[in-house]
Protein backbone atom coordinates (compact mmCIF):
# COMPACT_ATOMS: atom_id res chain seq x y z
CA UNK A 1 0.00 0.00 0.00
CA UNK A 2 1.49 3.78 -1.13
CA UNK A 3 1.35 5.86 2.21
CA UNK A 4 1.13 9.42 0.80
CA UNK A 5 2.05 12.27 3.03
CA UNK A 6 -1.25 13.26 4.26
CA UNK A 7 -0.85 9.37 5.68
CA UNK A 8 1.94 9.51 7.12
CA UNK A 9 1.48 12.93 9.06
CA UNK A 10 -1.65 11.19 10.65
CA UNK A 11 0.17 8.14 11.35
CA UNK A 12 2.68 10.61 13.08
CA UNK A 13 0.24 12.48 15.24
CA UNK A 14 -1.82 9.76 16.19
CA UNK A 15 1.55 8.28 18.10
CA UNK A 16 2.73 11.14 19.25
CA UNK A 17 -0.64 11.63 21.04
CA UNK A 18 -1.15 8.15 22.20
CA UNK A 19 2.30 8.42 23.94
CA UNK A 20 1.36 11.68 25.62
CA UNK A 21 -1.68 10.45 27.24
CA UNK A 22 0.62 7.01 28.43
CA UNK A 23 1.89 8.18 32.00
CA UNK A 24 5.72 8.78 31.46
CA UNK A 25 7.10 7.03 34.62
CA UNK A 26 6.44 4.26 33.17
CA UNK A 27 10.16 4.98 30.98
CA UNK A 28 11.47 6.21 34.30
CA UNK A 29 13.51 3.68 36.13
CA UNK A 30 12.76 3.58 40.31
CA UNK A 31 15.65 5.12 42.17
CA UNK A 32 17.16 2.78 45.14
CA UNK A 33 17.84 5.25 47.89
CA UNK A 34 19.74 3.38 50.38
CA UNK A 35 20.91 -0.28 50.59
CA UNK A 36 21.55 -2.75 54.09
CA UNK A 37 24.34 -5.64 53.88
CA UNK A 38 23.60 -7.72 56.40
CA UNK A 39 26.91 -9.67 57.42
CA UNK A 40 27.14 -13.25 59.29
CA UNK A 41 30.89 -14.79 60.27
CA UNK A 42 31.75 -17.60 61.63
CA UNK A 43 35.49 -17.57 61.23
CA UNK A 44 37.75 -17.78 64.38
CA UNK A 45 40.93 -17.63 65.09
CA UNK A 46 43.00 -20.58 63.71
CA UNK A 47 41.25 -20.98 60.50
CA UNK A 48 42.55 -19.82 57.15
CA UNK A 49 40.78 -18.05 54.93
CA UNK A 50 39.90 -19.11 51.35
CA UNK A 51 37.40 -17.19 49.08
CA UNK A 52 35.08 -20.11 49.31
CA UNK A 53 34.71 -19.42 52.54
CA UNK A 54 32.18 -16.51 52.10
CA UNK A 55 28.92 -17.31 51.16
CA UNK A 56 26.32 -15.28 49.11
CA UNK A 57 22.97 -15.34 51.24
CA UNK A 58 21.89 -17.64 54.05
CA UNK A 59 23.62 -18.92 56.92
CA UNK A 60 27.38 -19.51 57.37
CA UNK A 61 29.11 -22.54 58.33
CA UNK A 62 31.11 -22.87 61.09
CA UNK A 63 34.33 -21.17 59.57
CA UNK A 64 32.80 -19.52 56.93
CA UNK A 65 31.47 -15.68 56.36
CA UNK A 66 27.82 -14.82 54.43
CA UNK A 67 26.80 -11.36 53.03
CA UNK A 68 23.18 -10.93 52.14
CA UNK A 69 21.23 -7.81 50.86
CA UNK A 70 17.78 -7.27 52.55
CA UNK A 71 16.13 -5.71 49.91
CA UNK A 72 14.13 -7.25 46.75
CA UNK A 73 14.99 -4.14 44.57
CA UNK A 74 19.01 -5.10 44.38
CA UNK A 75 21.29 -8.64 44.57
CA UNK A 76 24.34 -9.34 45.22
CA UNK A 77 26.35 -10.13 41.66
CA UNK A 78 29.69 -11.63 43.44
CA UNK A 79 31.85 -10.99 47.01
CA UNK A 80 35.47 -11.52 48.14
CA UNK A 81 37.80 -11.42 50.31
CA UNK A 82 40.62 -8.67 49.96
CA UNK A 83 42.29 -9.21 53.16
CA UNK A 84 43.73 -12.58 55.11
CA UNK A 85 43.18 -14.85 51.65
CA UNK A 86 45.41 -17.80 52.18
CA UNK A 87 46.25 -17.13 55.58
CA UNK A 88 45.75 -18.62 59.14
CA UNK A 89 43.35 -15.88 61.16
CA UNK A 90 44.51 -14.37 64.25
CA UNK A 91 42.59 -13.16 67.19
CA UNK A 92 41.29 -9.53 66.42
CA UNK A 93 42.28 -9.74 62.57
CA UNK A 94 39.79 -8.02 60.36
CA UNK A 95 38.71 -9.24 57.49
CA UNK A 96 38.06 -6.91 54.55
CA UNK A 97 35.21 -7.99 51.61
CA UNK A 98 34.20 -6.65 48.77
CA UNK A 99 30.72 -7.15 47.33
CA UNK A 100 29.05 -5.99 44.05
CA UNK A 101 25.60 -5.05 44.19
CA UNK A 102 23.11 -4.70 40.92
CA UNK A 103 19.92 -3.26 40.74
CA UNK A 104 17.09 -5.41 39.69
CA UNK A 105 16.80 -4.18 35.91
CA UNK A 106 13.30 -6.60 35.16
CA UNK A 107 11.32 -4.12 37.77
CA UNK A 108 13.49 -0.91 36.36
CA UNK A 109 15.18 -0.34 39.35
CA UNK A 110 18.32 1.89 39.43
CA UNK A 111 21.39 3.28 41.81
CA UNK A 112 21.27 7.06 40.81
CA UNK A 113 22.63 9.87 42.92
CA UNK A 114 25.91 9.60 45.26
CA UNK A 115 25.88 7.00 47.89
CA UNK A 116 28.06 7.06 51.21
CA UNK A 117 27.72 5.83 55.13
CA UNK A 118 24.30 7.93 55.22
CA UNK A 119 22.50 5.25 52.93
CA UNK A 120 24.95 2.02 52.69
CA UNK A 121 24.20 0.54 55.86
CA UNK A 122 26.06 -2.79 57.27
CA UNK A 123 24.81 -4.65 59.89
CA UNK A 124 26.95 -7.14 61.54
CA UNK A 125 29.78 -5.27 59.97
CA UNK A 126 31.52 -1.75 59.36
CA UNK A 127 31.11 0.42 56.52
CA UNK A 128 34.47 1.32 54.46
CA UNK A 129 33.88 2.76 50.80
CA UNK A 130 31.37 2.54 48.14
CA UNK A 131 31.74 3.03 44.32
CA UNK A 132 29.62 2.79 41.28
CA UNK A 133 30.63 1.01 38.69
CA UNK A 134 28.99 -0.40 35.18
CA UNK A 135 25.39 0.54 36.65
CA UNK A 136 26.20 -1.34 39.70
CA UNK A 137 27.38 -0.46 43.15
CA UNK A 138 30.86 -1.91 44.83
CA UNK A 139 31.08 -2.11 48.50
CA UNK A 140 33.70 -2.56 50.68
CA UNK A 141 33.62 -3.62 54.44
CA UNK A 142 35.03 -4.97 57.67
CA UNK A 143 33.73 -7.99 59.49
CA UNK A 144 33.82 -7.52 63.28
CA UNK A 145 37.45 -8.64 64.65
CA UNK A 146 38.01 -12.91 64.62
CA UNK A 147 37.59 -13.93 67.99
CA UNK A 148 38.57 -17.33 69.19
CA UNK A 149 40.17 -19.02 71.71
CA UNK A 150 44.52 -19.81 73.24
CA UNK A 151 45.65 -23.07 73.06
CA UNK A 152 46.96 -24.16 76.54
CA UNK A 153 50.18 -24.46 77.41
CA UNK A 154 52.08 -27.96 77.07
CA UNK A 155 54.57 -29.71 79.21
CA UNK A 156 54.28 -27.66 82.07
CA UNK A 157 57.21 -29.18 84.79
CA UNK A 158 59.47 -28.72 87.55
CA UNK A 159 63.17 -27.69 86.40
CA UNK A 160 65.36 -30.50 87.73
CA UNK A 161 68.10 -28.35 88.65
CA UNK A 162 66.65 -25.32 90.49
CA UNK A 163 64.18 -25.75 93.63
CA UNK A 164 60.64 -24.50 92.70
CA UNK A 165 61.18 -23.55 89.11
CA UNK A 166 58.47 -24.11 87.19
CA UNK A 167 58.82 -24.16 83.04
CA UNK A 168 56.49 -24.76 80.10
CA UNK A 169 55.93 -24.55 76.56
CA UNK A 170 54.15 -22.24 74.46
CA UNK A 171 51.46 -23.86 72.44
CA UNK A 172 51.49 -23.36 68.71
CA UNK A 173 48.82 -20.69 68.82
CA UNK A 174 49.45 -18.05 72.10
CA UNK A 175 49.69 -14.19 72.68
CA UNK A 176 53.03 -15.08 74.92
CA UNK A 177 51.54 -13.98 78.03
CA UNK A 178 50.30 -16.41 81.21
CA UNK A 179 48.35 -16.71 84.24
CA UNK A 180 50.11 -19.40 86.77
CA UNK A 181 49.26 -20.53 90.31
CA UNK A 182 50.76 -22.34 92.48
CA UNK A 183 49.36 -25.00 94.66
CA UNK A 184 50.48 -26.24 97.96
CA UNK A 185 48.30 -29.90 99.03
CA UNK A 186 45.75 -29.56 96.25
CA UNK A 187 44.95 -25.36 97.74
CA UNK A 188 46.24 -22.02 95.86
CA UNK A 189 49.29 -20.48 97.55
CA UNK A 190 50.15 -17.61 95.34
CA UNK A 191 48.95 -16.55 91.60
CA UNK A 192 50.82 -14.58 89.29
CA UNK A 193 49.30 -12.91 86.24
CA UNK A 194 50.07 -11.86 82.72
CA UNK A 195 53.41 -13.60 83.17
CA UNK A 196 55.62 -12.70 79.78
CA UNK A 197 57.44 -15.79 80.02
CA UNK A 198 57.36 -20.06 79.75
CA UNK A 199 58.94 -20.25 83.41
CA UNK A 200 58.42 -18.77 86.79
CA UNK A 201 60.49 -18.82 90.11
CA UNK A 202 57.87 -19.86 92.76
CA UNK A 203 60.42 -20.97 95.36
CA UNK A 204 59.80 -17.57 97.65
CA UNK A 205 56.60 -18.48 97.96
CA UNK A 206 57.29 -21.84 99.08
CA UNK A 207 57.70 -21.20 102.93
CA UNK A 208 55.69 -24.73 104.27
CA UNK A 209 56.68 -28.10 103.54
CA UNK A 210 54.17 -30.35 101.21
CA UNK A 211 53.74 -31.76 97.66
CA UNK A 212 53.60 -28.74 95.23
CA UNK A 213 51.68 -28.56 91.57
CA UNK A 214 51.02 -25.10 89.71
CA UNK A 215 48.53 -24.75 86.86
CA UNK A 216 49.08 -21.96 83.97
CA UNK A 217 46.94 -20.76 81.26
CA UNK A 218 47.40 -18.75 78.10
CA UNK A 219 45.82 -15.40 78.51
CA UNK A 220 44.92 -12.04 76.22
CA UNK A 221 47.51 -9.80 76.62
CA UNK A 222 46.82 -6.62 74.33
CA UNK A 223 43.61 -4.33 74.32
CA UNK A 224 42.32 -6.15 70.76
CA UNK A 225 42.84 -9.49 72.34
CA UNK A 226 41.41 -9.11 75.76
CA UNK A 227 37.99 -7.94 73.64
CA UNK A 228 38.23 -10.94 71.02
CA UNK A 229 40.11 -13.42 72.69
CA UNK A 230 39.26 -16.02 75.37
CA UNK A 231 41.83 -17.61 77.80
CA UNK A 232 42.97 -21.30 77.33
CA UNK A 233 41.79 -24.21 79.39
CA UNK A 234 44.51 -24.60 82.47
CA UNK A 235 47.88 -27.22 81.90
CA UNK A 236 48.43 -29.13 85.42
CA UNK A 237 52.53 -29.74 86.58
CA UNK A 238 53.31 -32.62 87.87
CA UNK A 239 53.90 -32.99 91.58
CA UNK A 240 56.95 -31.73 93.49
CA UNK A 241 57.76 -32.71 96.99
CA UNK A 242 59.66 -30.00 99.32
CA UNK A 243 60.37 -31.36 102.80
CA UNK A 244 60.17 -29.45 105.70
CA UNK A 245 64.97 -29.22 105.36
CA UNK A 246 64.13 -27.32 102.74
CA UNK A 247 61.48 -24.45 102.64
CA UNK A 248 61.95 -20.85 101.57
CA UNK A 249 62.75 -18.36 104.03
CA UNK A 250 60.07 -16.04 102.11
CA UNK A 251 62.70 -13.65 100.65
CA UNK A 252 62.29 -12.94 97.14
CA UNK A 253 58.61 -12.41 97.07
CA UNK A 254 57.17 -9.73 94.20
CA UNK A 255 53.69 -8.38 94.04
CA UNK A 256 51.05 -11.58 94.36
CA UNK A 257 48.68 -12.78 96.81
CA UNK A 258 50.30 -15.38 99.03
CA UNK A 259 46.77 -17.13 100.77
CA UNK A 260 45.18 -13.87 99.65
CA UNK A 261 47.13 -11.21 101.17
CA UNK A 262 48.80 -8.54 99.22
CA UNK A 263 52.85 -8.35 99.62
CA UNK A 264 54.04 -4.84 100.29
CA UNK A 265 52.64 -3.49 96.94
CA UNK A 266 50.32 -0.92 96.00
CA UNK A 267 47.35 -1.23 93.09
CA UNK A 268 45.45 -4.18 91.29
CA UNK A 269 45.22 -7.89 94.04
CA UNK A 270 43.37 -10.44 92.93
CA UNK A 271 42.64 -13.25 95.69
CA UNK A 272 40.45 -15.91 95.13
CA UNK A 273 39.62 -15.09 91.51
CA UNK A 274 38.26 -11.51 92.99
CA UNK A 275 40.11 -8.25 91.94
CA UNK A 276 40.70 -5.87 94.65
CA UNK A 277 42.53 -1.84 94.41
CA UNK A 278 44.41 -1.51 97.03
CA UNK A 279 46.19 2.18 98.14
CA UNK A 280 49.82 2.61 99.68
CA UNK A 281 47.88 3.04 102.59
CA UNK A 282 47.20 -0.78 103.01
CA UNK A 283 43.62 0.28 102.57
CA UNK A 284 41.42 -1.07 99.60
CA UNK A 285 38.91 0.57 97.55
CA UNK A 286 35.69 -0.20 98.85
CA UNK A 287 31.64 0.48 97.69
CA UNK A 288 32.22 3.26 95.22
CA UNK A 289 33.48 4.58 91.80
CA UNK A 290 37.78 4.67 91.24
CA UNK A 291 39.57 5.90 88.16
CA UNK A 292 42.64 3.86 87.32
CA UNK A 293 44.46 4.83 84.41
CA UNK A 294 41.25 7.11 82.66
CA UNK A 295 38.80 4.30 83.37
CA UNK A 296 36.20 4.13 85.72
CA UNK A 297 36.08 0.91 88.22
CA UNK A 298 33.19 0.09 90.43
CA UNK A 299 33.96 -1.91 93.67
CA UNK A 300 31.32 -3.14 96.29
CA UNK A 301 31.04 -2.75 99.66
CA UNK A 302 33.53 -5.46 100.08
CA UNK A 303 36.16 -4.23 97.81
CA UNK A 304 35.52 -6.43 95.21
CA UNK A 305 35.47 -5.24 91.60
CA UNK A 306 31.86 -5.39 89.73
CA UNK A 307 31.66 -6.45 86.29
CA UNK A 308 28.68 -7.00 84.26
CA UNK A 309 24.94 -4.78 84.62
CA UNK A 310 25.15 -2.64 87.93
CA UNK A 311 22.42 -0.61 89.30
CA UNK A 312 23.52 2.13 92.16
CA UNK A 313 21.77 5.35 92.79
CA UNK A 314 22.85 7.58 89.59
CA UNK A 315 21.81 4.68 87.51
CA UNK A 316 22.68 1.64 85.37
CA UNK A 317 26.05 0.86 84.30
CA UNK A 318 27.74 -2.16 82.11
CA UNK A 319 31.21 -3.22 83.53
CA UNK A 320 32.87 -5.44 81.07
CA UNK A 321 35.17 -8.94 81.85
CA UNK A 322 37.82 -6.80 82.92
CA UNK A 323 35.87 -4.10 85.00
CA UNK A 324 35.95 -1.02 83.26
CA UNK A 325 32.93 1.16 82.52
CA UNK A 326 31.62 0.76 78.59
CA UNK A 327 30.35 3.86 77.36
CA UNK A 328 28.42 4.60 74.20
CA UNK A 329 26.80 2.29 71.89
CA UNK A 330 27.02 -1.57 73.34
CA UNK A 331 25.38 -4.96 71.84
CA UNK A 332 24.76 -6.63 74.94
CA UNK A 333 21.94 -9.49 75.53
CA UNK A 334 21.15 -9.59 71.74
CA UNK A 335 19.96 -5.26 72.14
CA UNK A 336 21.40 -2.24 71.07
CA UNK A 337 21.69 -0.06 74.03
CA UNK A 338 23.61 3.20 74.86
CA UNK A 339 25.23 4.47 77.98
CA UNK A 340 26.26 8.30 78.10
CA UNK A 341 29.32 9.02 76.68
CA UNK A 342 29.42 12.77 77.48
CA UNK A 343 32.70 13.30 80.19
CA UNK A 344 31.73 15.79 81.77
CA UNK A 345 28.27 14.53 82.45
CA UNK A 346 28.43 13.18 86.74
CA UNK A 347 25.97 10.38 85.02
CA UNK A 348 29.16 9.68 82.20
CA UNK A 349 28.48 5.96 81.84
CA UNK A 350 24.76 5.56 82.75
CA UNK A 351 22.52 3.64 80.78
CA UNK A 352 20.11 6.27 78.85
CA UNK A 353 16.05 5.33 78.45
CA UNK A 354 12.91 6.50 77.11
CA UNK A 355 14.78 9.20 74.95
CA UNK A 356 16.18 10.17 71.35
CA UNK A 357 19.52 10.42 70.86
CA UNK A 358 21.24 11.60 67.65
CA UNK A 359 24.44 10.81 66.27
CA UNK A 360 27.08 13.59 64.55
CA UNK A 361 25.75 12.09 61.06
CA UNK A 362 22.16 13.52 62.22
CA UNK A 363 20.83 10.12 62.37
CA UNK A 364 18.27 9.50 65.26
CA UNK A 365 17.48 6.96 67.63
CA UNK A 366 14.83 5.94 70.60
CA UNK A 367 15.72 4.37 73.75
CA UNK A 368 12.86 2.32 75.13
CA UNK A 369 12.09 2.10 78.91
CA UNK A 370 14.86 -0.38 79.18
CA UNK A 371 17.23 1.36 77.23
CA UNK A 372 16.58 -1.12 74.62
CA UNK A 373 17.03 0.34 71.18
CA UNK A 374 14.18 0.74 69.24
CA UNK A 375 12.98 -0.89 65.96
CA UNK A 376 9.48 -0.82 64.17
CA UNK A 377 6.66 1.29 64.64
CA UNK A 378 7.21 3.24 68.13
CA UNK A 379 5.17 5.48 70.32
CA UNK A 380 7.79 8.51 70.87
CA UNK A 381 6.79 11.40 72.95
CA UNK A 382 2.62 10.28 72.14
CA UNK A 383 3.46 9.90 68.31
CA UNK A 384 4.60 7.11 65.99
CA UNK A 385 7.43 6.89 64.43
CA UNK A 386 9.11 4.28 62.24
CA UNK A 387 12.67 2.71 63.12
CA UNK A 388 14.83 0.49 60.84
CA UNK A 389 14.68 -2.86 62.06
CA UNK A 390 17.82 -3.48 61.01
CA UNK A 391 19.64 -0.23 62.47
CA UNK A 392 17.50 1.35 64.27
CA UNK A 393 17.65 4.56 62.39
CA UNK A 394 14.38 7.13 62.65
CA UNK A 395 12.80 7.27 59.37
CA UNK A 396 11.72 11.16 58.10
CA UNK A 397 10.63 12.77 55.01
CA UNK A 398 9.57 8.89 53.19
CA UNK A 399 6.89 6.58 53.14
CA UNK A 400 6.66 2.97 55.26
CA UNK A 401 4.72 0.71 53.53
CA UNK A 402 2.21 3.71 52.33
CA UNK A 403 2.01 5.90 55.81
CA UNK A 404 3.87 8.89 55.35
CA UNK A 405 6.51 10.33 58.40
CA UNK A 406 7.50 13.73 58.19
CA UNK A 407 10.94 15.77 58.52
CA UNK A 408 10.40 14.69 62.38
CA UNK A 409 9.86 11.21 61.80
CA UNK A 410 6.36 11.60 62.56
CA UNK A 411 3.15 9.30 61.19
CA UNK A 412 1.16 11.80 59.66
CA UNK A 413 -2.64 10.34 60.12
CA UNK A 414 -5.52 10.75 57.42
CA UNK A 415 -7.71 12.52 59.50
Amino acid sequence: MRITKSRWLAFTLAFLLAAAAFPMTAFASKTISGVTIRVQSKLEAGDTLENSDLVIGGEPSDGQASVTVNSERCSISSAKFTSYVDKTLKIGDEVRVRVRIEPDTADEYAFKGSYSSSNITVSGGEFVSVSKSSGGLVVNLKLKPVKGTYDPPTDAEWKDNERGHAKWKAPDYSSGHYDVILRRNGSNVVEKDDVNSTGYNFYPYMTKAGTYTFRVRTVPHSDTSKSYGKVSEWTESDEYYLDADHVSNGSGQTDGTENGTQNGTAGWVKSEGKWYYKYPDGSYKKGGWEKVNDKWYLFGNSGIMMTGWQSIASGTYFLSDSGDMMTGWQHLDNNWYYFNADLSSPTEGALLKNMLVTTSDGRYYYLGDKGQMATGWTKVNGNWSYFDPQTGVMARNTTIDTFYVDGNGVWQSQK
